[in-house]
């Protein structure tokens, strides 16, 4: 079964290269007339409609099978990196629900820890298409309301004493907090212009960014937290207008990092980002 679904994913993408976007390089003007008579497809946006419904069925039922969610999503965002193809697809109506409905219970390849970069690749490719909407679909905080609950378990969790205490707890907290910010990495490298990208900022401060600085401080010495927070932070440069903004924010991760071995310096890095009110005081 698993060769079949990979054989599928196989053809779609080679239709893809050759009849679908600008890369297309088959002309067959009798294409859609054989493929009504044979399947009854009848145009690009029928064929479109097949291959997405087809990778979101994949991603719930495949989503332990990390080949088949890898090449699923490596068919979604090629199909998504064209100009015409991409705002085909904001005209789906699978697509129009995934972008409402992007949370683990409606695609359980998220829950699993494998697929760590398939979620960046996956909110990277979503980002995309709701920017190529022009119609106004949806807007931009309608698409990041399905991280809302998630963020903030994970801001009840770091405000409370629970937080410095090992156990499941803390445990749970850390896997949700790695997971939504390679998910939220995503968003940031979907971004095409500053525009876009301050909408990003404008959702992710003053509610949530003083809480990242917060498990910086926690897990200063995990690698699996503090990579994709680091990450989040260099996407974040291609915006120039923010740089500033952002190398604060860089001084209170390092200031967490050198604390043990550096008290001193992490105060002083602190106090400065406190004295300009940047993050409202969280250092």
């Amino acid at each position: 079964m698993q060769r079949l679904e990979l054989s599928l994913l196989y053809f779609f993408q080679y239709f893809r290269k050759a009849y679908i976007g600008e890369q297309a390089n088959v002309s067959s003007p009798n294409l859609y007339q054989r493929l009504t008579e044979r399947v009854g497809v009848s145009d690009n946006l029928m064929v479109m409609n097949v291959i997405v419904n087809k990778t979101m069925s994949n991603l719930k039922v495949w989503s332990r099978h990390e080949e088949i969610v890898d090449k699923s999503l490596l068919l979604f965002h090629e199909l998504a990196s064209g100009y015409s193809s991409s705002k085909t697809l904001s005209k789906l109506d699978v697509v129009t629900y995934t972008l409402r409905n992007h949370g683990p219970q409606q695609l359980p390849f998220l829950n699993e820890s494998g697929n760590p970069r398939h979620r960046t690749t996956f909110y990277t490719t979503l980002t995309r298409i709701l920017l190529m909407d022009d119609q106004g679909h949806m807007d931009f905080d309608q698409f990041m309301a399905p991280f809302t609950p998630v963020l903030q378990h994970l801001q009840a969790f770091l405000s409370s004493p629970a937080h410095a205490n090992p156990g499941p707890a803390r445990d749970e907290a850390r896997g949700l907090l790695m997971g939504v910010l390679r998910d939220l990495r995503g968003v940031c490298v979907g971004t095409p212009n500053r525009r876009a990208y301050v909408a990003f900022f404008d959702w992710l401060y003053p509610d949530y960014l003083p809480m990242f600085v917060l498990a910086a401080e926690i897990w200063w010495n995990d690698a699996a937290v503090t990579t994709p927070l680091l990450k989040v932070r260099i996407d974040g440069l291609r915006a120039r207008s923010l740089s500033a903004c952002l190398r604060l924010v860089q001084s209170v991760m390092h200031a967490a990092s050198c604390r043990r071995t550096c008290p001193r310096r992490a105060r002083s890095l602190c106090t400065r980002v406190d004295s300009l009110g940047v993050l409202g005081g969280v250092a």
